[in-house]
């Protein structure tokens, strides 16, 4: 049972109860949205009027099973597509209450907490799909026995992550620029690097000028000093854009021993017995 305010649960008789949802990103901006028609300004954030967001799905639950709701809202949310593509709304934080409006000191009721999963634009505007924390329960916690390294490349290592990758990702990091495009937004020609063949397929860039400056992209394969992406750039490449690039692994013993002589610390187990099915 959740308890409020006497002066909220009249607001709640009187009809005058506003629905506010704020997101909070990983990077820490913190946006507020609200049914009423007037701005609201609780706990510091201002929430935005935003006409037509609407609760599509409510399926809350008093036990440990996850919680799964929607909400949408109009064209007049100003989360820009871009951001959406970028990934900067990933998992962000969101929390879901309602408030007195003529009356904001009298608190608020908690209807929601959790995680925003799946977001996009529709024809009808922004939507996205919500998990309650509860989700984080259905994660699988602890060991996975398997022939590839575990451990994601740079991953710190000490006497508190023993085990943990621990190579130097300043030493794998290298700076180039796009001379050449193959395919926009994909497949690029780089100079000034001498590396061999597939060195930093599996890694990443980030871009440090250009229309793309600020935003990661993941590294599918490096033949002769070209570069494919595993996924376009959100916008276009130009000759010129300058970027750093990092080193890729393929979490294979091999690759561990030869490229990084980091033995120590792979995460796998290379002569695990594997799987067979006889029929």
């Amino acid at each position: 049972m959740k308890t409020i305010s006497a002066q909220l649960k009249a607001g709640f008789k009187n009809g005058t109860i506003a629905t506010c949802i704020q997101i909070t990103r990983k990077d820490g901006v913190v946006l507020g949205f609200t049914d009423h028609d007037l701005e609201l300004v609780f706990g510091g954030t201002t929430y935005i009027p935003t006409p037509g967001l609407s609760r599509v799905l409510m399926n809350l639950r008093s036990n440990a099973q996850v919680s799964n709701q929607e909400f949408a809202g109009a064209w007049s949310i100003d989360v820009a597509e871009e951001d959406l593509h970028n990934g900067i709304y990933d998992e962000a934080d969101i929390q879901v209450f309602r408030v007195d409006w003529t009356d904001l000191s009298s608190g608020s009721l908690n209807i929601f907490t959790g995680n925003l999963g799946l977001i996009q634009w529709t024809e009808d505007g922004f939507r996205a799909d919500v998990q309650s924390l509860m989700k984080k329960l259905s994660h699988v916690i602890g060991d996975v026995t398997t022939s590839k390294c575990r451990h994601a490349l740079f991953e710190p290592s000490g006497p508190l992550t023993i085990g943990q990758c621990g190579i130097s990702q300043a030493a794998h990091q290298f700076s180039s620029s796009v001379n050449a495009i193959t395919t926009n937004r994909l497949k690029f020609n780089i100079v000034g690097l001498l590396q061999a063949d597939g060195w930093f397929a599996n890694g990443f860039i980030n871009w440090t000028s250009g229309n793309n400056i600020g935003l990661k992209s993941p590294v599918k394969l490096y033949v002769s000093e070209s570069v494919e992406l595993f996924l376009p750039t959100t916008k276009v490449i130009q000759i010129g854009d300058t970027f750093d690039i990092f080193t890729g692994c393929d979490k294979n013993f091999a690759t561990c021993k030869n490229k990084f002589g980091n033995v120590n610390n792979f995460g796998g187990f290379p002569h695990i017995r594997a799987e067979v099915n006889f029929k």
